[in-house]
């Protein structure tokens, strides 16, 4: 269940000028994707059936048509497609420090699920060593037996507040393909002959099923369009009370915060148009994790509230911090409330930040390796202890740093 501060009701927009929302749980059912073809001049359709594989009368019962031979050019023929597929369930072996939040938070799922999945009748009695299965989930997918585009995938389904949805397909070659959620555009990015697009569900989205559309064309006449109906659900998020020692009150002064905004804003704002990344991403801190993503937090006598857009690590001063992959630091340097910090851009919009750091190891204009040294642990800022406050963001919206841990995004 999802917890929330009891005077705060909240929506957010999402990059990609895109909102979504949650509705229903981990094992959500989900409706069958559509598949159009636009009929070409000359076509029949007995040529479709056989071009996607299917039969004349599936074709024909599909789309209500009576008469095979009164087919006008431009019609859009709905295909049948395939059920949605399931993800196999994962083993995760529990390591010192974790929780089943923690657990849950990074794979997508619920405590009530995991602890289902594993017999587990105390959420709060885990050990390290303790093999757990991961429950799997549905994954939103159509496969096309032909024409300009083979496939579609939108994972991971259902994806959770605060996750990021990744939109994949395979179009052929010359092919051009347009996607829309709810009718904003996406942006899609080309890897190989895997095309895809990356959407950021922020953690306060409000509640509700979306409707994605990919069309796919090598020529007015060959064109096919596919449309998923994407779910997402609640996320999971945790309240806590965190108190400022008297000699860093002051930072919490709006004024303050305001000012660290701006110039994060610029630092988030300088995008490559080109994947750097590689694979799944590394935790620049090997420690227990004290504040998790999403957080409603309340600071001294709850005189100010706030969302934690990342993951809070404790580890001792002077640990050192690696970069969580590889890219190019926009920003390094001092901040009022964030401490000394660092900025690494990874392209696409995807970039990761280090906060509260006792030592900055680069320079804005470098360009670091997964793994590289950039920093060490501090506690610098609005800072109770020495602990590394990390954040992934997309397009400028705080997601989940968590799932970049285990899934290789796209």
């Amino acid at each position: 269940m999802t917890k929330g501060p009891p005077r705060r009701t909240a929506a957010v927009a999402l990059c990609v000028a895109l909102a979504l929302g949650a509705v229903g749980t981990a094992r959500a059912s989900l409706p069958y994707p559509t598949v159009h073809h636009t009929l070409a001049w000359g076509e029949t359709l007995a040529d479709v059936a056989a071009r996607f594989g299917v039969t004349v009368e599936a074709l024909a019962a599909a789309n209500g048509i009576a008469d095979l031979y009164m087919l006008a050019p431009g019609r859009a023929l709905v295909l049948p497609s395939p059920e949605p597929a399931t993800e196999p369930a994962r083993v995760y072996v529990v390591q010192p420090g974790d929780t089943l939040f923690g657990i849950a938070t990074r794979f997508g799922t619920t405590v009530e699920a995991l602890a289902a999945a594993n017999g587990i009748a105390d959420p709060a009695n885990i050990q390290a060593g303790q093999s757990l299965t991961i429950p799997g989930s549905s994954a939103t997918a159509a496969t096309v037996g032909a024409g300009p585009i083979r496939s579609v995938d939108a994972r991971p389904a259902p994806v959770a507040q605060g996750q990021v949805l990744v939109i994949t397909a395979h179009p052929d070659a010359g092919a051009l393909l347009d996607g829309w959620l709810d009718g904003q555009r996406l942006a899609f990015s080309r890897d190989g002959d895997l095309a895809f697009a990356l959407v950021p569900v922020g953690f306060s989205a409000t509640p509700g099923a979306r409707q994605l559309v990919v069309w796919a064309r090598t020529s007015p006449a060959d064109a096919v369009r596919v449309s998923l109906t994407v779910q997402v659900r609640e996320g999971t998020f945790e309240s806590s009370l965190v108190t400022i020692p008297p000699d860093r009150t002051y930072l919490l002064d709006p004024a303050l915060l305001e000012q660290d905004r701006l110039q994060l804003e610029r630092a988030f704002g300088m995008r490559t148009a080109r994947k750097l990344w590689t694979g799944e991403f590394l935790q620049p801190v090997q420690g227990a994790v004290t504040t998790s993503f999403g957080a409603y937090r309340e600071y001294n006598d709850g005189r100010r509230e706030s969302r934690h857009g990342g993951i809070d690590l404790s580890a001792p001063t002077g640990t050192p911090v690696l970069a969580a992959n590889a890219g190019r630091v926009v920003f390094a340097g001092a901040l009022q409330v964030y401490g000394n910090g660092i900025v690494i851009d990874h392209g696409l919009g995807v970039c990761s930040a280090y906060f509260h750091l006792h030592t900055i190891a680069v320079q804005a204009g470098q360009s670091v390796q997964k793994g590289e040294v950039i920093g060490t642990v501090g506690n610098t800022g609005l800072s109770t202890g020495a602990h590394l406050h990390w954040e992934m963001r997309l397009g400028n919206v705080p997601v989940n740093p968590t799932q970049w841990l285990s899934q290789s995004i796209p």
